[in-house]
């Protein structure tokens, strides 16, 4: 790194007082300042390749490249980070992360999600208190700011032959700030935004399908809202939600390859897609998988007969099975059985099977060239009819939509 770039990014984090990382182009730390303030440090979890906390800022990383624009996310653990590419002569070198740092006010879920990805020892209580009190708290209004001088300082460092003009020229065109237009709009704004956030989480860990699906439509209108329906934004702000999302969701027991697999295609949809409807259409889709992981692995412990019912509509979703022939062989009743399904998923057993069934029409709509009729059939659909305005009702698109929008 030019130590040019170096003395930059060590001013902006001494006039901030936020800690810099540089990660170069395989994720490895190369350069830090501000150890200070480096919260992360504390945990093994930061350091370890292939941790949860790796894989979030990997795809953080990954998705700054991609836009080659300052990139504001939410760790794992709730707290704020900006990605900045380096990029020189049309290359990039690698990663800053600025962070972390508290927007708002440090609120009690943070604190939970701390404790739950690091096996906390007691004699690190007293370092986590410490290193909490440490972090910059930064109110919302200013954190677009805060965005806006680290892209300019890195941009300034990079182009300092250039003119002033060519500078701030090139320095607004770099920065993509989490809140774009922010003199149009209030902060109070984007604290909605983050409390739709961790509503959306909390249903998606919960195991509710249905749920997640629908706060994420609201979540999706008021992003769109608040970016002024820029697809960028939208997608920046979705591709963060559902990455932390799928990093948590990695690894557990209720995320079986056939789940993983479906959420590394979808994600990598998500990252390539250039419409606020693809976008959104691809984000539901991730999210859906995800909570229905979440909910195969919740109720394969809490019930049991919940758990025969799922596995048996994943192991038989194309054939002709019912809610009676499953009691039947679990030898229980067909009214307790459907009272109890929708009591603890939240969705009835047929609403649920044509969701496992049209999750499958996907995979196939994307990866073949099968007519609708065999794909519909496939899925478990006698009825091509039918099959079409079930898949419109899950997904707001028709399966030609679907597949001319995924197919390539």
């Amino acid at each position: 790194m030019e130590n040019q770039i170096e003395n930059v990014i060590r001013s902006f984090s001494a006039v901030s007082g936020i800690a810099v990382t540089f990660f170069d182009n395989d994720g490895n730390i190369v350069w830090e300042c501000a150890d200070a303030c480096k919260f992360c440090g504390i945990f093994d979890i930061y350091r370890q390749a292939g941790s949860e906390c790796r894989m979030n800022l990997s795809s953080s990383i990954k998705l700054a490249s991609q836009i080659s624009k300052p990139y504001l996310f939410t760790c794992l653990a709730g707290l704020m980070k900006i990605a900045l590419p380096l990029n020189v002569g049309g290359k990039t070198q690698g990663c800053f992360i600025a962070g972390p740092f508290i927007a708002g006010s440090l609120r009690e879920e943070i604190v939970e999600n701390i404790f739950a990805l690091n096996n906390i020892q007691g004699g690190i209580f007293v370092d986590i208190v410490r290193g909490l009190q440490q972090l910059k708290q930064f109110k919302p209004a200013d954190i677009g700011h805060i965005t806006d001088l680290f892209g300019k300082c890195l941009s300034g460092a990079i182009v300092s032959e250039q003119t002033t003009s060519d500078i701030e020229e090139q320095g607004e065109s770099c920065v993509l700030s989490e809140f774009p237009q922010l003199a149009k709009y209030a902060g109070a704004d984007m604290n909605h935004l983050r409390e739709s956030e961790s509503k959306l989480v909390q249903h998606v860990i919960s195991g509710d399908i249905k749920k997640s699906v629908e706060v994420l439509r609201d979540y999706i209108h008021e992003v769109s809202k608040a970016g002024y329906g820029d697809s960028a934004y939208v997608k920046m702000k979705l591709a963060g939600v559902c990455g932390a999302l799928f990093s948590r969701a990695r690894g557990r027991n209720g995320v079986n390859a056939w789940d993983e697999d479906a959420c590394v295609v979808l994600m990598d949809g998500l990252n390539r897609s250039s419409s606020v409807s693809e976008t959104s259409l691809r984000a539901a889709m991730l999210v859906e998988n995800i909570a229905h992981a979440y909910m195969c692995e919740l109720y394969s412990i809490r019930s049991p007969f919940v758990r025969l019912v799922i596995q048996n509509i994943r192991e038989h979703y194309g054939d002709k099975i019912s809610l009676r022939g499953i009691a039947a062989s679990i030898h229980t009743s067909p009214t307790y059985l459907s009272a109890l399904f929708k009591q603890k998923t939240g969705m009835t057993f047929t609403e649920y099977l044509n969701r496992v069934r049209i999750a499958k029409s996907c995979e196939m709509l994307a990866n073949t060239a099968a007519p609708l009729y065999d794909i519909s059939e496939r899925s478990g659909f006698d009825d091509q009819s039918y099959f079409s305005k079930v898949f419109k009702k899950i997904h707001g698109v028709t399966p030609r939509e679907y597949r001319k929008a995924h197919s390539g």
